[in-house]
């Protein structure tokens, strides 16, 4: 983080988004996002303002100060557009102002997104052209409606930073660094996804990192474990491994890790998750009101009376929050709106509908409009997820059965929830089960602190397997048929998988893994070769013998290696490659070095020699990448009509490589 004079972190949940930051001489000075006086929303401002103050709350002695002008620490990441498409409201505003709208009909001209982050996770083809849909259907670039976000987002930010140092002019936005979290389970499309969509917005490329959240949560509870004096928060050690689940509102998300020296850790097994975060239980909540009431119903009822929608989903979930494994029933008042088109459907009274539905024996209508659901019936909302959960963990621990694991840790908002806890702790009675402090906020600000860190803070599994696609003489009892060509003579197997590293394979930053292709017996007098090729592959088999689809494999990028257009007198060139292609493990970023001659261009070296370099073409799938491309030369060829081709002198040994043709 060279030239860093501040740092940005934004938390991009599936539910809620918000952001903070902090400033390098002060690392655990951490601003938060909350509204003050003249907020651009209009909303009333949080009634903490704890302006200096110091919070030790048990997990993390930290100083928070609030000075930003966002209604709460997080929003839903919810946006309406102008018929321009420029932002007309963002967050909980933008839920309220569409509602409002679709009640007075004057919604048509407006475009409403919300749950925009699951699409990211529920797409496993994500391109630059991807396009994501509105409230009513209508398409828009994915990417660009990112970036838009990102971009209100970070000028939010800027502008509190402007606020909170005494001198404006000190911000100098180049020299912001900025952290955005993500999912570990998300594919290596969403994160480069994730990267374009900030460059979009205006954020160099050079200023990005993305850290996992579950990662971002454990810095921030080790954090709080070194700092707090709390004696009841157990301190873990150097070698203790632990469970970090972050439990969103749209994933789950766990991660094992083993803590080493230095502050650094080590991912034991390969991050896992699924979609059962606190949303699905809003979502079984919905199906069983669409039992009741029937689909058709539903619909009607979701795309006229959204407003009705959004204030009965905002009761459910405060009850959500309070539900515990003691409560006997919640009491949910249905809108009247509902209650009406469910009893124009049916023909009969609201009761006598409830009466007709399978669970009806924990299901009683009271005053009309008020539905009292029995513990059972609730627990039945939640039953899926916390299933999941933990089915997940007992996975995990059994994959790691050679690993003495006792530790969990719970961070995210849904873990908030006491009933998600209190089964966790039930089912999972073998662990010593603990929660992150500020469970909805330990992301962001684990974000910022680790922003700070170095990037080689932990070692990490590999989700794939990865490998180069190779050519070899063709074995008719071997390979397949529809694999064999021709090339100089010679009948080849092409594509063939040449691994370089195993599926769950440690991986440290700076491990580097090569393979070289050498065409030593090529005659190359005699063939002229304009261009050679290199493409790697990820694989979700183990080992994949080839690189297609039916062993699993998707392209990661593949290069080209082109001459020059005009060389020598007959405007050709023999080209002998020496290709040496480099895979550099960053944080699970590939960086690919070609160690070949890169620009594009012509430059005199003096009157009898210019010196040519070769252009190199890389293709790169938006849907695979998750990867930085480093080109860097490491010969210079030399034309010289008296001598042919040769190497610079600085390569003597490997001077007149070819004479002239």
């Amino acid at each position: 983080m060279d030239n860093c004079e501040a740092l940005v972190a934004i938390d991009f949940g599936t539910s809620n988004i918000g952001f903070a930051f902090s400033f390098p001489p002060e690392k655990d000075r951490i601003y938060l996002a909350t509204s003050a006086p003249g907020s651009q929303q209009g909303e009333e401002p949080t009634p903490e303002t704890n302006n200096g103050s110091t919070i030790q709350d048990g997990a993390v002695a930290l100083s928070l100060v609030h000075v930003t002008k966002l209604p709460h620490n997080r929003v839903p990441p919810v946006l309406l557009l102008n018929a321009n498409g420029t932002i007309n409201a963002f967050g909980k505003l933008a839920v309220d102002r569409y509602a409002q709208l679709v009640v007075t009909k004057k919604h048509q001209g407006y475009r409403y997104f919300d749950n925009i982050k699951m699409q990211l996770y529920e797409n496993d083809s994500l391109t630059r052209e991807s396009e994501f849909q509105d409230g009513e259907g209508r398409k828009i670039s994915a990417l660009g409606l990112f970036s838009k976000l990102i971009q209100y987002i970070g000028k939010l930010a800027l502008q509190s930073m402007r606020e909170t140092i005494s001198n404006n002019s000190k911000v100098n936005p180049n020299s912001v660094f900025w952290v955005l979290t993500i999912p570990a389970i998300w594919s290596d499309s969403a994160r480069q996804f994730m990267r374009e969509a900030a460059a979009e917005a205006g954020i160099p490329r050079d200023r990005i990192r993305l850290v996992r959240e579950p990662e971002a949560a454990a810095i921030f509870w080790k954090k709080g474990m070194q700092t707090s004096g709390n004696l009841n928060i157990k301190k873990l050690s150097v070698g203790n491994k632990y469970i970090i689940a972050d439990l969103g509102g749209g994933l789950v998300d766990i991660c094992v890790h083993e803590i080493l020296p230095d502050d650094r850790f080590r991912e034991l097994h390969k991050a896992t998750g699924n979609d059962l975060g606190g949303n699905s239980v809003d979502n079984m909540f919905i199906q069983f009101l669409m039992k009741v009431v029937s689909d058709k119903v539903w619909k009607i009822f979701f795309r006229q009376q959204y407003f009705d929608f959004v204030k009965l989903m905002r009761s459910f979930e405060e009850f959500k929050r309070k539900f515990d494994t003691k409560t006997e029933k919640i009491v949910i008042e249905l809108p009247a709106s509902l209650i009406k088109l469910a009893e124009q459907n049916a023909r009969s009274t609201f009761s006598d509908i409830v009466k007709a539905v399978e669970e009806h024996e924990y299901v009683t209508v009271v005053d009309e409009t008020k539905l009292h659901l029995k513990k059972e019936i609730v627990e039945s909302f939640f039953k899926p997820s916390v299933d999941g959960i933990v089915s997940m963990l007992t996975d995990i621990l059994k994959e790691c059965s050679n690993t003495e694991i006792n530790n969990l840790i719970l961070a995210g908002g849904y873990s908030a929830s006491p009933y998600v806890t209190e089964f966790i702790k039930m089912e999972m009675a073998r662990m010593d089960v603990t929660h992150v402090r500020e469970q909805e906020l330990a992301v962001l600000k684990g974000a910022v602190l680790m922003g700070f860190e170095p990037t080689d803070i932990i070692e990490r599994r590999a989700r794939y397997t990865y490998g180069f696609a190779i050519a070899r003489p063709f074995e008719e009892k071997i390979h397949p048929r529809k694999l064999k060509f021709y090339r100089d003579g010679k009948v080849l197997c092409r594509d063939i998988y040449h691994k370089v590293i195993d599926k769950n394979q440690l991986l440290k930053v700076g491990d580097t893994f090569k393979v070289e292709t050498r065409n030593n017996d090529r005659k190359f007098f005699k063939f002229k070769q304009r261009e050679a090729c290199a493409q790697l592959f990820r694989s979700t088999k183990d080992d994949p013998k080839y690189c297609t689809k039916e062993d699993g494999c998707t392209e990661v990028f593949s290069s080209k290696i082109e001459a020059p257009e005009r060389v020598g007198p007959r405007g050709f060139v023999p080209i002998m490659f020496l290709l040496s292609v480099t895979l550099t493990l960053k944080f699970l970023r590939l960086i690919y070095s070609l160690e070949e001659n890169t620009p594009q261009e012509k430059k005199s070296c003096n009157t009898k020699c210019t010196v040519t370099f070769y252009k190199v073409i890389v293709h790169v799938p938006f849907s695979s990448c998750n990867l930085q491309l480093h080109l860097q030369p490491s010969r210079v060829k030399c034309w010289n009509p008296n001598y042919g081709w040769t190497f610079d002198s600085t390569n003597s040994e490997h001077r007149k490589l070819w004479t002239c043709f």
